[in-house]
């Protein structure tokens, strides 16, 4: 513990002496989001529909929280990692270590998924590493673009 301690200060020095210009990629951006919500949320019976649409978009907001939450107890993270986590999709900063995993999440996912609610909704995640400094400047919007990206590229393949 005090090894990791000493690192993450003798970094934190490196990147305030610098002005933020290290490129060691320590961490991740996951982002999740949740795809084909229109037709699961409007495809209802008049009678009620009110009250069925409030249910169905809490369920889909309380699978997200689920799902993130997930992503962090798996990789030993706390909820704090979560930077945000609403409407239709969330974004988790991670070690980038954790790269390696997303396949793993994404599979089980879908399979829950798919057993779930057939094709009709499907939860889809990116992951993109970045450098420390993208943290220490005012270039972590650039992150969240790229993961974005990302995600859409991940979406253009699940429409195939």
């Amino acid at each position: 513990m005090k090894k990791d301690f000493n690192y993450i200060n003798s970094l934190y020095t490196r990147v305030k002496e610098y002005k933020g210009q290290i490129e060691d990629e320590l961490f991740c951006l996951i982002k999740g989001d949740i795809s084909g919500i229109q037709s699961f949320l409007y495809n209802i019976n008049m009678d009620g529909a009110v009250k069925n649409l409030r249910g169905r978009s809490f369920y889909l907001s309380y699978i997200l929280e689920i799902i993130a939450r997930y992503i962090v107890e798996k990789e030993g993270l706390t909820l704090s990692n979560i930077l945000y986590c609403g409407g239709d999709h969330f974004y988790i900063l991670a070690p980038q270590k954790s790269l390696k995993n997303i396949d793993k999440y994404r599979e089980k996912i879908e399979n829950v998924f798919l057993k779930a609610h057939g094709i009709d909704i499907t939860v889809l995640l990116s992951c993109v590493s970045f450098d420390v400094s993208k943290l220490a400047n005012k270039d972590f919007s650039e992150v969240f673009e790229k993961a974005g990206i990302e995600l859409e590229k991940v979406k253009s393949l699940a429409r195939l």
